[in-house]
């Protein structure tokens, strides 16, 4: 009897070790995204395409990280299954002398204002 609660403790024991190894194991992400790159100072609005690439780092007690490289400076948003991309690149105002930003999957200024609401709440 003893042996019969040993084996199902030491069973389970190695399929919990065994799921929590494969839920944090680095995930490689490739992903494009149609977008716009856009202003809210003036009219500008340009398609352009996201592409992100790197490693998804999932955590027991904390929020997800990304890992990749970057070809410029600025800032990435993006939510929580990676479906929706925003970005502010300072190369992008330097390019088109503008205050803007990129945002994906958008096809429009006003799309891209409409899922970045529903981003940011």
């Amino acid at each position: 009897m003893k042996y019969w609660k040993l084996g199902i403790l030491g069973f389970l024991l190695i399929s919990i070790t065994i799921c929590v190894f494969l839920y944090l194991k680095p995930v490689d992400i490739n992903r494009e995204y149609s977008s716009v790159a856009y202003s809210f100072d003036n009219d500008f609005e340009k398609k352009t395409t996201i592409i992100l690439r790197g490693e998804l780092y999932r955590r027991l007690f904390d929020k997800p990280t990304v890992i990749g490289n970057a070809r410029t400076l600025g800032t990435i948003n993006a939510s929580y299954n990676l479906d929706k991309v925003w970005l502010k690149l300072n190369d992008i105002d330097k390019k088109y002398n503008m205050n803007g930003y990129v945002f994906g999957p958008a096809s429009t200024k006003i799309e891209a204002n409409e899922l970045i609401r529903e981003l940011v709440n």
